[in-house]
């Protein structure tokens, strides 16, 4: 009989001595290694969410990155900082919504702060609900609600420092009457954080006396010619305030920073106007506060000196009418708009200013190396005016001799190095308004915010937040009918569903398979 050999089964080799079948092992191996690789898949893009969004930056501008000035200030924090936001939960006004958009950016940055250094922290009040934010505003006179306060406490003493809107955000007009927001945010940490951690050697302010200026040594709140309250507020700010008395001394000491003459009584001496001319030609800054015509007929050195930086001291005082008609010398005065820096620094609450004299720009025939900013301005006329008859009691609108609103009560001055600029001066129409008597009433906290943010502006400009570029926030507006939002809804539901059906009949052929 023949056996056809190629018909025969094939026949298994019989496993060597001590190896067992292998199809059991394989099928263990792969039901315990498909989990453990989906495991580590799953962590890897856990951990990639938790970690990613705070330690990378895909954004094009590196907007989310700290910079490096805000970073070693965070490094070099020897006590915990709060930041506390103080603004209403519902936003009534257009600044109280703008302030909302740059608490929730600053909230943000402090977030990303923390990753640096936890020793930072946030608080957010509302001042009609929360007892501490009103509380807070009390310790802090230059406060404005809305603001933000950033605190520390160095051993029994607390230090402390207020941010307002213009020191946050920007406003500007872009292509096609966009609105543009700038978020100034980061630099006004950086500056606040430096000022706390008084890296700096404090700023000298000196405040003349010898002409009936208002007294340093005058603290009674209810004083027309003590300057006591607004010099604590200055201490409080990190400033070295001492007296100045330039009948003896004759010159301004070089280490000081700034120059406050408070509505001298009596015209100084010309000796002591050529001393602070010296000064102010050789970089030092001024903050000059002007009284009522203090010698109508004699010389005016001190008129004569502003002159010669630019600005031009009228012989008039502010008068405004009431909604009855009424004149009144109490005047409401408003921040002058405009695009410099310093105008968008200034809080946006008005001041009351009291026999107010009008400075304008010194116009010559030759051009000054000086730049005229306004600050603030009272009502056009005919509400407001400057009357230049002073010998009147009854102040009446003369279009002809008088000087039309809007008249501005208060300016700056920068003086132009080049293609730079850098502050000079600072001049206010009325001396009161930085008394001891006007601080301690109803419009003393926006009065000190106000003065605060010029000495500010005079000393600390050089402050390493200026090389720290603004973050640009340019809001997108979706333009559309009903009838397409209701399109692209049903379409995004539509699509959501399709990519469901095709994930799951993919699944099932694999199952099948």
């Amino acid at each position: 009989m023949s056996i056809a050999w190629d018909t025969l089964p094939p026949v298994d080799p019989a496993p060597s001595p001590g190896q067992g079948p292998a199809c059991g092992t394989s099928a263990w191996h792969s039901r315990l290694v498909q989990p453990v690789v989906w495991l580590l898949w799953l962590g890897f893009w856990l951990s990639l969410a938790v970690w990613g969004p705070a330690n990378v930056d895909l954004t094009h501008s590196h907007g989310l990155t700290l910079s490096p000035e805000l970073q070693a200030q965070l490094r070099q924090l020897p006590e915990p900082v709060e930041v506390t936001v103080i603004a209403p939960t519902r936003a009534r006004t257009v600044a109280e919504q703008t302030f909302q958009i740059a608490a929730g950016r600053m909230r943000d940055l402090v977030d990303r702060c923390r990753f640096e250094n936890p020793r930072l922290s946030l608080r957010w009040l509302d001042p009609e609900v929360d007892v501490a934010a009103r509380q807070l505003a009390a310790e802090v006179p230059q406060l404005v609600v809305p603001g933000v306060v950033v605190r520390t406490t160095a051993g029994s003493r607390v230090h402390c420092e207020t941010l307002q809107l213009g020191q946050l955000a920007t406003l500007a007009t872009g292509p096609h009457q966009a609105t543009l927001f700038d978020f100034l945010g980061e630099q006004a940490l950086v500056g606040a954080l430096q000022r706390l951690r008084g890296t700096r050697q404090a700023p000298l302010v000196c405040v003349l006396t010898g002409h009936g200026e208002l007294s340093l040594d005058d603290d009674d709140e209810t004083s027309l010619l003590g300057l006591g309250r607004f010099a604590r507020v200055l201490r409080q700010q990190g400033c070295d305030v001492r007296p100045l008395d330039l009948a003896a001394t004759g010159r301004v000491p070089s280490e000081a920073r700034l120059v406050i003459v408070a509505g001298p009584q009596a015209a100084p001496a010309p000796l002591e106007a050529e001393a602070l001319q010296t000064y102010w030609n050789l970089g030092g800054r001024g903050l000059v506060l002007l009284e009522q015509n203090p010698s109508p007929t004699g010389s005016r050195p001190l008129e004569e000196l502003l002159a010669g930086f630019g600005v031009r001291v009228q012989d008039d005082r502010l008068v405004t009418t009431g909604y009855t008609g009424v004149v009144e010398f109490a005047s409401p005065v408003l921040p002058a708009r405009g695009e410099h820096r310093l105008q968008r620094l200034l809080p946006a609450v008005p001041l009351v200013v009291r026999d107010a004299r009008s400075v304008r720009q010194q116009v010559g025939l030759d051009p000054l190396p000086y730049e005229f900013i306004p600050l603030w301005v009272s009502h056009p006329a005919p509400r407001a005016w400057g009357e230049t008859d002073l010998a009147s009691p009854q102040a009446e609108y003369d279009p002809a001799h008088d000087l039309p609103g809007p008249v501005s009560v208060a300016c700056a001055v920068e003086r132009r190095v080049g293609a730079q600029s850098e502050p000079l001066l600072a001049v206010l129409g009325d001396s009161e308004l930085l008394s001891n008597r006007a601080l301690s009433g109803d419009r003393g906290t926006a009065t000190t915010a106000g003065v605060s943010t010029l000495v500010h502006w005079l000393v600390d400009r050089e402050v390493a937040e200026s090389a720290i570029p603004p973050q640009r926030l340019v809001p997108a507006r979706v333009t559309s009918s009903p009838r397409e939002l209701q399109r692209v809804v049903w379409g995004t539901a539509l699509v959501l569903l399709a990519g469901c059906a095709v994930l799951g009949f993919t699944t099932w052929l694999q199952a099948r398979n």
